[in-house]
């Protein structure tokens, strides 16, 4: 589904968000076992208690209205932090979810070994504070946990920033973020997201895109779970923020202006990269779980592939002949053949050169997998492979100084050029060309210190959002009554809206070289 992001004057700036779905975010406790990111934080592996959001609420800690001020005169908005989740924020009612009649549903179909929604660990793990290495054999919720009404926050504090029990109280002194160090905190189970846009992501990803213990599959999509679309920029835009984000531009400044910042840039960029690579630790653990069942001793019961990785409309659309898509096969693409990754792999090609080692083990592996029954010995050592590449991109962004503003007009020239073939692949490639767009022209524009145009845009900025805002038309899910919103998919995504797209996407680029000439 698309819905609005950011207004300006003239346009809202929209983002894909899957209704229901996008309320779960990770817990921070939980480490997969890939490749080390150099100059990342320390990570955080604790094994402390979850406190609970109540030692939060009060108005003298993070339940406060808004009001308080710094000594500078600035706001405190730590101060507040609770009150706007508790009110704004969709992740505080992410447990409640599981009690309506649609979750109860779905348990109804998945059938044998599930349990209520409230009570069962994998739903649980992405949907409150709850471990996967909490939860019990049998998917259930251990009994001291299950007695509190810890759970019953949703996803709440220590869900991003760790178990309290160790920092609850040392993070209420003024030596907490003067003294300690980020060895310090995270040896206490905090995880701090403030500076390190890698590990905000990597908080992010675990439950939008997957992991060990979190695995949104065909049969949970086919039970009426939405799919995870995850995109960090469109993501974090849409949160409440519940922090500074004038404190939060300031700490990624751009090197050219001291006006400007490159965090939304950044954001997309980084975004990119931590989904591609969560991705990837998501097939290595399927397919790990698939040699298990293999073996004469193991019970797994893991499908293979698992069509959840796949562009859903490449099965789901009709079986008209002839069809549009016999007369425009996609480049590269042998018809039959499965699209793997459509959504979270295709814009890595614009940030990474086609001869390049990353776009290379990506293209062997979207052929690997492309295949009806790909060999899961040969999966793993290049998804490995790829992982350990990410993992070197992603280390030239732990830092604030990762990207300048001539870089991000390169880009955003890139996206708009490129994206008109990609766009031609799929709905996901060209929903990810669309959200890309958006991030980097804003991105662009905050890196050049033009925050002014923001508000009142230029003539060219109009032109921009006029064939923004027709991409966004022609990417739109039908709405009711043309169909039942729980069964929207783009079934009109066909060669005349694909030419639409690319018209605009041609616009776009020639009014990004006029701007930056």
């Amino acid at each position: 589904m698309l819905c609005r992001w950011r207004q300006f004057r003239g346009l809202r700036w929209t983002c894909l968000l899957v209704a229901w779905g996008w309320l779960a975010v990770s817990t921070a406790g939980a480490q997969d076992s890939g490749p080390s990111i150099p100059g990342a934080h320390p990570p955080v592996t604790s094994t402390f208690q979850l406190t609970g959001v109540g030692s939060c609420a009060a108005a003298g800690c993070h339940g406060g209205d808004g009001s308080k001020k710094k000594a500078d005169g600035t706001f405190d908005f730590s101060n507040s932090a609770y009150s706007v989740w508790i009110q704004r924020d969709p992740h505080a009612r992410a447990y409640e979810v599981l009690l309506t009649e649609r979750s109860r549903n779905m348990v109804r179909q998945l059938g044998k070994g599930w349990h209520a929604a409230h009570e069962e660990s994998r739903c649980l793990v992405c949907h409150s504070s709850l471990e996967p290495a909490t939860a019990a054999a049998d998917h259930t919720v251990p009994k001291w946990l299950a007695q509190t009404e810890v759970l019953h926050d949703g996803v709440s504090c220590e869900a991003c920033h760790g178990s309290a029990e160790k920092w609850l109280a040392p993070h209420t002194e003024h030596t907490w973020r003067d003294r300690k160090s980020p060895a310090d905190r995270a040896a206490l189970g905090f995880v701090d997201l403030r500076v390190d846009l890698v590990q905000r992501a990597q908080t992010c990803v675990k439950c939008h895109v997957g992991g060990p213990g979190r695995d949104v599959n065909h049969d949970l999509i086919a039970a009426g779970h939405p799919r995870l679309n995850f995109e960090l920029s469109a993501y974090h835009a849409n949160m409440p923020a519940h922090w500074s984000q004038e404190a939060d531009r300031r700490t990624f400044p751009a090197a050219e202006d001291s006006r400007g910042s490159i965090l939304e840039a950044k954001l997309w960029m980084v975004g990119q990269l931590t989904t591609a690579d969560a991705a990837l630790n998501l097939l290595t653990v399927r397919a790990e779980a698939t040699h298990a069942a293999d073996a004469p001793a193991g019970g797994s019961t893991a499908a293979w592939p698992e069509f959840a990785e796949y562009g859903c409309f490449a099965c789901h659309h009709d079986l008209q002949s002839p069809s549009w898509r016999q007369q425009r096969p996609v480049k590269g693409r042998k018809p039959g053949s499965y699209p793997w990754g459509s959504w979270n792999f295709p814009l890595l090609k614009v940030l990474e050169p086609a001869d390049s080692p990353l776009t290379q083990a990506l293209e062997k592996l979207e052929r690997t997998m492309g295949r009806p029954a790909p060999v899961v010995s040969d999966v793993l050592p290049q998804a490995r492979w790829a992982r350990e590449l990410i993992a070197t991109e992603l280390a030239k962004h732990t830092t604030p100084e990762s990207l300048t503003a001539d870089r991000i007009r390169q880009l955003l020239q890139r996206v708009t050029h490129d994206g008109q073939e990609l766009s031609s692949r799929d709905w996901d490639s060209a929903a990810q060309v669309y959200l890309g767009t958006v991030a980097l022209y804003q991105g662009r524009l905050q890196a050049e210190g033009q925050l002014a145009r923001l508000k009142v845009p230029a003539a060219a900025d109009q032109e921009f959002f006029t064939a923004l805002e027709t991409l966004r038309e022609k990417l739109k899910f039908p709405q009711p009554p043309e169909a039942p919103a729980q069964f929207a998919s783009p079934r009109n995504f066909d060669a005349q809206r694909i030419d639409v797209i690319h018209a605009q996407l041609k616009k776009l680029e020639e009014l990004v070289g006029k701007d930056s000439r």
